[in-house]
């Protein structure tokens, strides 16, 4: 089942949370981006967006007015008869491009299929010749119903893309460690095509594709809209939603990660230990997490409010644009895979560290329910917050300079582009493996996960200034991040079987 990773709609304008807000929390100096980056939220599952929304929404802001591109034509004027359809859309774009202003920016529409949006999506953006440099995905679907042939394909190519600069940030879900609080449904190696050392439990359901290793999982924290300290999300004390975060059923545990995780569970107190049921050697969410409660943005013209780690995902995907940007007026390369940088000790000073919270109860279904499954904050990575929120001036300054060691600057001669009717992007120099038919998919080589992906050469896949947007570029969907204003119609009474469903997260 796919699923929107986003939180319930509030009426309240209380406490919200807008651009300059979120300026001030994480000490972003400045907005402005460039017209060089591209930048995409990938969305599906019929929503849409709306462009008359996005105009006022930068014009209330006093943003500067800019076009979304929008893949695969899923945009309407007016949101008004399919309200519904419009609130996750309208967030993504709107948040994406306000805090990474002047960036080209894209609306990546993916059809709903079955169980594979996500890989149909990858495979889009492998093929197209100018993939957008950062992607936000704020839906998910139940690790345990995803095939292991998917969760394959997704990964290869995730990992080629990362070899190209581009990285992809998925929201980590906002139903705790459970998806639709299933707290009472058994969670063991024999649900998953897991090969290494089992075990067996009840309520740990984590959600992909925010487990790939090769994408950057993104939670939500809350606290600093009421002036209090920052704290993990939790639906039980205040914040409609809880923070996804777990352990991944299938995709083994990354060499970069494997000392935060084993530091996390030496420390917890006896009471703190979570209940049997989870993946310990499976790779763990999220990496980071920032603010998720109470987004103030425009849709059918009004101001709505909403909650999620869909409002957090494009949130930091646009800091990695303005990141991106930055580097480019360095003459540096886009900085592409983040994780194994995120989880070296150079990258302490980047963190805000989440404390307090945990993620035992949610309220996806529309009612609260805790569980016995879950995990709790604490010094350091922890599978609900990650490492913390990010302080976006030290993140640009730690990845500069590593940028700097491990990257190699832009070439000095650049292509000769062709008249501006035609596509302006620089193209890759590194070709992706062709598509697969699906129906070898279940061939599709395995890639290691432990591995970190260092090429020599690492391409930047920067627009070259162009004289007009292009019109056209790939559409791919994104994972709502916040709650649907459509909550699912029925609960899941067993355990999640092999038919995926997907949902905003």
């Amino acid at each position: 089942m796919l699923v929107e990773n986003g939180g319930m709609s509030s009426s309240s304008a209380a406490n919200t949370v807008t651009v300059s807000f979120l300026n001030k929390l994480y000490s972003i100096p400045s907005n402005y981006g460039s017209p060089k980056i591209t930048q995409s939220v990938v969305e599906t599952a019929d929503e849409y967006f709306s462009p008359k929304d996005l105009t006022q929404f930068q014009t209330k802001y006093n943003l500067p007015v800019q076009a979304a591109i929008s893949k695969n034509n899923h945009n309407i004027s007016d949101c008004s008869n399919v309200a519904d359809s419009c609130g996750e859309g309208n967030l993504d774009i709107q948040y994406i491009m306000g805090i990474a202003q002047k960036t080209t920016s894209i609306y990546w529409y993916s059809p709903y299929q079955e169980e594979d949006p996500f890989l149909k999506w990858i495979l889009d953006i492998s093929d197209d010749p100018f993939p957008p440099l950062t992607n936000s995905i704020s839906w998910g679907a139940v690790e345990q119903s995803i095939s292991k042939s998917i969760m394959e394909a997704f990964n290869n190519a995730a990992m080629k893309l990362s070899n190209l600069g581009v990285t992809i940030v998925v929201s980590s879900g906002e139903s705790a460690s459970s998806f639709y609080c299933l707290c009472n449904q058994s969670s063991s190696s024999s649900d998953s095509p897991w090969s290494g050392t089992p075990w067996s439990g009840k309520g740990y359901f984590p959600s992909f594709p925010a487990t790939s290793p090769y994408v950057t999982s993104v939670g939500a924290t809350m606290g600093p809209e009421q002036g209090r300290p920052e704290v993990g999300c939790q639906s039980d004390a205040g914040g409609v939603i809880t923070s996804g975060g777990g352990f991944s059923t299938y995709y083994p545990q990354p060499t970069w990660q494997k000392a935060a995780v084993d530091t996390y569970f030496s420390k917890l107190a006896a009471s703190q230990i979570p209940s049997a049921g989870f993946n310990r050697k499976g790779r763990g969410i999220p990496d980071v997490s920032l603010i998720g409660v109470n987004y103030e943005f425009i849709s059918a013209g009004a101001l709505t409010y909403r909650f999620g780690t869909s409002c957090s995902a494009p949130v930091f995907a646009a800091m990695v644009s303005l990141l991106n940007s930055y580097l480019l007026t360095k003459n540096l390369p886009t900085v592409g895979f983040l994780n194994p940088m995120l989880y070296s000790n150079k990258s302490k000073s980047i963190f805000n560290d989440i404390l307090v919270g945990n993620n035992k109860c949610c309220a996806s279904t529309g009612s609260l329910s805790c569980c016995k499954s879950g995990f709790n904050a604490a010094v350091g990575w922890d599978p609900m917050t990650g490492w913390g929120s990010v302080n976006y001036t030290s993140f640009r300054s730690v990845f500069t300079s590593a940028v700097k060691l491990k990257g190699t600057s832009v070439p000095s001669k650049k292509p000769t582009l062709s008249p501006s009717s035609k596509s302006t992007l620089i193209p890759s120099t590194n070709k992706l493996t062709t598509r697969m038919p699906s129906s070898k998919l279940t061939n599709s080589p395995s890639c290691n996960p432990t591995q970190t992906v260092t090429p020599s050469k690492r391409p930047v896949n920067a627009i070259q200034s162009p004289t007009r947007i292009p019109t056209t570029l790939p559409s791919v969907k994104r994972f709502p991040s916040c709650v649907p204003t459509r909550k699912p119609t029925a609960k899941p009474t067993s355990k999640p079987s092999s038919k995926s469903t997907v949902k905003a997260v």
